[in-house]
């Protein structure tokens, strides 16, 4: 906006005392509004999933609309997360820096990998900081299993010496089981893994014990066969 400002002045030099003046005010209006979108608050607070249009809107706290994703299938994919108590989105800080990050392991547009889904993260001005694809080759009882694997769900975990958080990925095999919680630091760098042979449905995380340390908690079933 300021730049635009400057591009107007050179432009249109102020030539003579009436043309000073519509000049004036119109500088006046143009300032008015660059240091009213400078001053907006920018920082996301909540969402909004619009299954109509397929679009999830980010807000913030004045209920102001920031910018929105574009996201195929959004309401099944609600629909499909909430029957196993897992979130799709969410906005929270997890760096630390005061400012929100929106996460999301909705179908954005442009992101899928042929059928794997990736954890998303954006920062308030709708920047990637995070785009994490789930591959891993692996070998069991001379068993062939496809490297994809695909994001179903997530949860936050707080880091209390730095505030920080952590996300857990439930990354379930595309073929077959087995499935794996991925641990992410703020950064989206894998900082650990853990295997299951079965289905996981969810993974979340609680302090159980009162300690001030929260537990992982993961649900889901076993592979028998």
């Amino acid at each position: 906006m300021l730049q635009k400002i400057q591009y107007y002045l050179i432009r249109y030099p102020v030539r003579t005392v009436s043309a000073g003046v519509a000049s004036t005010s119109l500088f006046a209006s143009l300032v008015f509004f660059a240091m009213g979108d400078l001053l907006q608050d920018k920082n996301p607070a909540f969402f909004l999933e619009n299954y109509k249009e397929n679009t999830i809107e980010i807000y913030n706290k004045k209920y102001v609309k920031l910018w929105q994703l574009v996201a195929s299938d959004l309401e099944q994919q609600s629909i499909a997360n909430a029957t196993y108590g897992s979130k799709m989105s969410v906005i929270t800080d997890i760096n630390a820096d005061n400012k929100n990050e929106f996460l999301t392991m909705a179908d954005v547009l442009g992101e899928r990998k042929e059928i794997q889904q990736p954890i998303l993260v954006y920062d308030f001005k709708q920047n990637i900081l995070i785009r994490h694809y789930f591959t891993q080759d692996f070998n069991y009882l001379a068993r062939v299993y496809t490297p994809r694997f695909t994001c179903a769900n997530f949860a936050l975990l707080q880091k209390s010496e730095t505030g920080t958080k952590e996300i857990l990925v439930n990354a379930v095999n595309m073929g077959r089981s087995p499935a794996f919680i991925a641990r992410l630091d703020h950064e989206g760098k894998e900082i650990g893994k853990y295997w299951h042979f079965g289905s996981i449905h969810g993974v979340d995380s609680l302090d159980l014990n009162h300690d001030g340390k929260s537990e992982i908690i993961v649900w889901g079933k076993n592979d028998t066969q």
